[in-house]
């Protein structure tokens, strides 16, 4: 993301690893990655999930931004590796490619961002600091984005960019605070919703470990990038970084959306009927909060009070009988019961968080 680095090394065109060797190894993962993206896209588009045209377009721009991305990354590269190779005049200029890379990437995490923190809101029943938060992040992280992509164009020289190292360091700390909380949050909301039923229980743990894994990629490559970029400013190791980083972002945004048909998978599993005399819980309100807390979790929307409503995802049927001395008397009996069960109809958006 940032070309501060490249200030400082020798005009020579002499490919190191931690100069054009970071650069053109960050280009080949960026490309493997990529490859990674198109499948996923196949496989949403083809599962025919019943989500939202809002976010089917969302799926489409962030495919076609990355598109555009890899193929400016690429043509970048192709100009400083082999047309401009043995041209240290030319090395001084920063190309225009890899100057609007900058502002692709911001772009790219911002949508993904702005998505999980959407995932934030549900399954925290609203919590608005935490989930305003990480929005402000990531907002900044993308305004000083576009702070450095337009100031790169002024002059439109490596040696410049020494003169936004706040900027630069700004964009990349934010990212990486955006990360942190969206990843954290997710898992302290999902270990919250515990209802005592162990396999209930058992899911939200695979709902946990899904979010980390999700989630804690692209975390752990923002964070390298920031050090790399703070404690090695005089090699392009952070510059290759950069280049597949938008990557992970979107391939993290596919995988929550078409892990959905495993998650369903694990529903259907782990279906079961709990009698509320097996409760864990010593009171009928604990067992009524078990219940829909298990709910919120699964599907991030409150329960109403009617006894029987279906929640993205999991749906709750709650029955109850008084007995009276006349039923106790004729020897009658009745028991009320809470089923766990997923619909049958489709996964949309809101099932995972």
């Amino acid at each position: 993301m940032s070309f501060e680095s490249l200030a400082s090394v020798s005009l020579n065109p002499v490919l190191t690893f931690d100069t054009w060797g970071s650069i053109f190894i960050g280009l080949l993962v960026s490309t493997s990655l990529f490859g990674v993206l198109c499948l996923q896209s196949y496989q949403y588009y083809q599962l025919n999930y019943e989500d939202p045209m809002r976010l089917k377009s969302l799926v489409g721009f962030l495919f076609g931004l990355n598109t555009f991305h890899i193929i400016m990354i690429s043509y970048g590269t192709y100009t400083y590796l082999v047309t401009d190779f043995v041209n240290p005049i030319a090395l001084e200029h920063a190309d225009w490619p890899y100057i609007i890379h900058i502002i692709v990437n911001c772009l790219i995490a911002a949508i993904v961002q702005f998505f999980f923190a959407d995932r934030v809101w549900r399954i925290s029943k609203g919590n608005r600091i935490l989930t305003g938060l990480i929005l402000t992040l990531s907002v900044l992280q993308l305004a000083f984005g576009i702070v450095v992509t337009i100031r790169s164009f002024h002059p439109a020289l490596f040696s410049f960019l020494k003169n936004m190292r706040g900027d630069i360091a700004t964009s990349l700390s934010s990212t990486v605070a955006c990360d942190v909380l969206i990843t954290g949050g997710l898992l302290y909301f999902l270990d919250r919703g515990r209802t005592g039923f162990k396999k209930t229980d058992s899911i939200i743990t695979n709902l946990m470990w899904f979010s980390l894994s999700t989630g804690l990629l692209p975390a752990i490559f923002a964070v390298i990038q920031l050090i790399t970029f703070i404690a090695m400013p005089d090699n392009f190791v952070n510059i290759g970084i950069s280049l597949f980083l938008g990557k992970l972002y979107a391939n993290s945004l596919l995988a929550t959306l078409n892990g959905r048909a495993t998650a369903r998978q694990k529903w259907a599993s782990h279906r079961q009927t709990v009698h509320l005399t097996d409760l864990p819980s010593s009171s009928s309100g604990n067992i009524k909060a078990n219940v829909i807390n298990a709910a919120r979790v699964a599907g991030g929307r409150d329960v109403k009070s009617n006894p029987s409503h279906e929640i993205s995802g999991v749906a709750i049927y709650v029955s109850q009988e008084v007995k009276s001395d006349h039923d106790v008397h004729h020897g009658q009996h009745s028991s009320g019961s809470s089923v766990f069960e997923p619909p049958r109809s489709h996964f949309d958006h809101r099932d995972m968080p």
